[in-house]
């Protein structure tokens, strides 16, 4: 009976572990990818950045400069959402301008190149690529990177009152008073197909990002991905995570779309079929860099 009893519970803790991590968005029975994030931001009160390892990204290849100070001319450019909006990229990269690319962090600004400060993982990024691709069209004058994506993270986290959302706004709280962000660049929902979360439930919850930072006022222009694929054969090409990302473009100004990874970043484009390899982060980086400048253009003409 004893040993009934002991199968029983285990099955049954083992039942609570996996719903929570398909609650967070990790495609195994234990999510340590994002509880070592929410760890780490508990224990550093809420502003510490850290990878999913463990491991604060090495100060000791970083550069230190003087932070721009922010003009018209200067872009801000915000990164959040999983793995393919930090430092999981295969190839790493650095600025062609390191007196114009900067990656702010606690404070202080260092010349832009991977792994990016804030932002989990160890390895490649395209976010150094957009704002180069951004001073070379002459859309930014200069560009200061705050990069904050956590690799593994569902959409969940990320909603009012969620930890990584919490994160976010203590890391807005430290910059708010110096910088304005310009540019708002989302990558997320590989985690959450996994799951076929709601097409509702998934746009309510970006909604409820914005609303928070929209309250902290943040209010720049969001660039969203469309993303969803991620080495699964059980998710394809459109699903509801993208169809509540192409809504969430469709229903609101001030949601414009940055790149279609699903589409144009294929499996030749992936390091190890989800994560970005060099082509992949060149290909994602126009895209982007792109968007980011012909709404800038537009607005200009409007004006």
């Amino acid at each position: 009976m004893r040993m009934l009893i002991k199968l029983f519970i285990g099955a049954l803790a083992l039942v609570i572990v996996f719903g929570y991590g398909a609650m967070v968005g990790r495609f195994q029975l234990f999510p340590y990818e994002y509880l070592w994030a929410l760890a780490k931001t508990v224990t550093s009160g809420g502003v510490g950045h850290y990878d999913e390892y463990d491991r604060l990204v090495s100060f000791s290849s970083k550069t230190r400069v003087e932070c721009p100070l922010q003009d018209h001319r200067t872009g801000v450019l915000l990164f959040i959402g999983q793995s393919n909006s930090a430092n999981h990229g295969q190839e790493m990269v650095k600025t062609a301008y390191p007196q114009k690319v900067a990656n702010y962090f606690d404070g202080k600004c260092y010349v832009a190149q991977s792994p990016l400060l804030g932002a989990s993982g160890q390895n490649g990024e395209y976010a150094t690529l957009i704002a180069d691709k951004l001073i070379q069209k002459g859309t930014y004058d200069n560009v200061i990177i705050i990069s904050s994506g956590i690799g593994g993270s569902s959409i969940t986290p990320w909603a009012e009152d969620g930890p990584l959302n919490n994160m976010l706004l203590s890391v807005v709280d430290e910059f708010s008073a110096r910088l304005n962000v310009t540019d708002i660049i989302w990558h997320q929902g590989e985690s959450d197909a996994i799951y076929f979360m709601h097409t509702k439930t998934y746009v309510d919850m970006f909604l409820s990002l914005m609303k928070t930072l929209s309250e902290r006022g943040v209010d720049a222009p969001y660039y969203m991905s469309i993303a969803s694929l991620c080495k699964n054969p059980i998710v394809t090409y459109p699903n509801k995570i993208t169809r509540a990302q192409v809504e969430l473009i469709k229903d609101h100004d001030n949601i414009f779309l940055g790149v279609n990874t699903d589409e144009l970043v294929t499996d030749k484009h992936r390091s190890d079929g989800c994560h970005f390899n060099g082509k992949g982060q060149e290909v994602t980086a126009v895209a982007i860099a792109s968007a980011i400048s012909k709404l800038r253009k537009e607005k200009a003409a409007a004006k």
